[in-house]
């Protein structure tokens, strides 16, 4: 099997699902925004926003890091088992990255669980607001 096709098939699901997750988060974060202007009650719809942008964001990360192991993997077979010298700056996807994606979930995942400790709903959006908005700035390193 040629594993550059594979490669290739994973990075575009990557790229699709680096999209999705970040349309996601701005669509939680316009929601949360509109619903503490209006200072609106909690609703289930309200619920599944964020959670949807969690679930995409835990799935963007796994593939992220299937293919920075890949690639590592994948370096060390093709160099007769030692790291190659460039490994690093010809990486796919280097430690940065997947760093930068780890914090993000983890800001996002701390948002999410002490909006769930709340009754209130204005302490619910505000709460979404500020830990996705962290989430998605952070995000943004990525594309610099």
């Amino acid at each position: 099997m040629d594993y550059e096709l594979f490669i290739s098939g994973f990075l575009n699901l990557y790229n699709y699902c680096e999209k999705l997750t970040v349309i996601l988060i701005i669509l939680a974060l316009s929601n949360s925004f509109i619903g503490i202007i209006s200072k609106r009650q909690f609703r289930i719809y309200d619920f599944r926003i964020p959670l949807f942008s969690l679930i995409f964001t835990i799935i963007f990360l796994i593939i992220g890091l299937f293919l920075f192991f890949l690639n590592f993997g994948l370096s060390i077979w093709e160099s007769n088992n030692t790291l190659p010298e460039n490994f690093i700056s010809n990486s796919v996807f280097n430690f940065k990255i997947n760093f930068v994606n780890i914090l993000s979930v983890i800001i996002i995942s701390v948002g999410w669980s002490l909006h769930r400790k709340t009754n209130d709903s204005l302490k619910k959006f505000i709460r979404i607001f500020v830990f996705y908005l962290l989430g998605l700035l952070i995000l943004g390193i990525n594309f610099i």
